[in-house]
């Protein structure tokens, strides 16, 4: 009908001058490219970290049952290949992992028993030296520029001695429940080292066949760099702990410092933590020359623990470990702070090794996922 056809053109024609006055309206309030993309990668970023301090929060919780785990893994990659060299001489794979174990065990126990006791009857000679020592420091802190007061002191020891355990007391109310949960701790450590040196290859190709087929090739070589590079640190770094601490003591002995194998036990223990574990060993050797001998014998001290730091930095650690752990010291002292905020001294240890197993993992991943989209297509 003629009317009703005039009615649909009048209608068309206001939808359309109102589209035509609020279009510029509409343009006006519309996002702008940057903000819009702005705000997808900061939603993004949210979820990321929310992730992040969730798991961190979970780690806080079971980190009894976390670090016997990352340092069992660790320990037990670093024992496969005295373990593969057995087992390719024909020998069982169950008595091979037991041998290497067994004598790994006797390696570490022997020297670390041996070295207490001199370093007991050592401070046995010299309860004197170690009170005025003592004494000095006492006196330094409170009259000198710090200004500290005795009970300040002794809080400041308690605090310290607490964190050396990484806050392990906060699982139980008495000295018996921290030293039980140090105990358990402790045998999960062995027993999980042993199991995973035995089996550990068993569970990884279980845990990879469920993955999918796509993407399986690159998550295997990506565990297989975190292990390697878990596995190389954990050797260099014991490895050259013992180095620097048989040239520390050699150079503390030739120059008559009292306290040499306590401080070797020292530097051992400090070259777990790349970089501050150097410079506190340093400054603690220096210390003691430096009250008990004299400044000449501390100025010495502290030249040989210089020379020392720079030949494990720059020939020891390359030598042993090539470049399969070459990371900044920033990361370093990150990795070893955030470390011992979660879990005190194994924190520390930790932290570097699983950081730097994280990079070579992502790293591993990128590369095998850059390969397979290279592949050519099938026939």
């Amino acid at each position: 009908m003629p009317e009703y056809e005039g009615a649909d053109r009048r209608a068309d024609a206001t939808v359309a001058a109102v589209n035509s006055q609020t279009a510029p309206t509409a343009a006006k309030l519309s996002v702008p490219i940057w903000l819009d993309r702005s705000a997808a990668w900061a939603w993004r970023l949210l979820l990321i970290g929310a992730v992040g301090v969730a798991v961190l929060w979970i780690f806080s919780l079971i980190r009894l049952a976390v670090v016997p785990f990352l340092i069992a893994t660790m320990f037990a990659a670093a024992l496969q290949p005295p373990i593969r060299w057995l087992r390719n001489h024909r020998v069982p794979t169950g008595l091979a992992v037991a041998v290497v174990f067994v004598l790994s065990l006797l390696l570490l126990i022997g020297p670390a028993v041996f070295a207490v006791q001199s370093a007991a009857v050592e401070l046995t000679h010299v309860d004197d030296d170690y009170a005025r020592v003592r004494a000095e420091v006492d006196r330094w802190l409170m009259e000198g520029p710090i200004g500290l007061s005795r009970e300040e002191i002794n809080k400041a020891e308690e605090t310290i001695r607490d964190n050396a355990v990484g806050g392990i007391r906060r699982f139980g109310s008495s000295r018996g429940s921290a030293v039980l949960s140090l105990a358990s701790g402790a045998l999960l450590l062995l027993v999980l080292t042993f199991l995973f040196a035995k089996d550990g290859s068993a569970m990884w190709n279980s845990a990879i066949r469920r993955v999918s087929s796509s993407r399986r090739r690159a998550i295997n070589e990506a565990g297989a760099a975190a292990i390697h590079v878990m596995a190389s640190y954990a050797r260099a770094i014991f490895a050259t702990g013992f180095i620097d601490a048989l040239l520390i003591g050699l150079g503390l002995w030739v120059l008559g410092v009292p306290l040499v194998v306590p401080l070797m036990i020292l530097t051992f223990i400090a070259a777990l933590f790349p970089v501050v574990g150097a410079v506190a060993a340093g400054i603690a050797a220096t210390s003691v020359a430096f009250i008990l001998v004299g400044p000449s014998t501390a100025i010495w001290v502290a030249g040989w623990s210089l020379a020392v730091q720079q030949l494990e930095g720059n020939v020891v650690m390359p030598l042993i470990m090539g470049r399969t752990v070459n990371v900044h010291p920033a990361i370093i002292l990150l990795s070893l702070t955030a470390g011992a905020t979660l879990a005190g001294l194994a924190g520390a240890f930790l932290g570097v090794p699983v950081v730097t197993a994280g990079m070579a993992a992502v790293s591993a991943f990128s590369q095998a996922r850059v390969k397979a989209t290279d592949l050519p297509p099938l026939a």
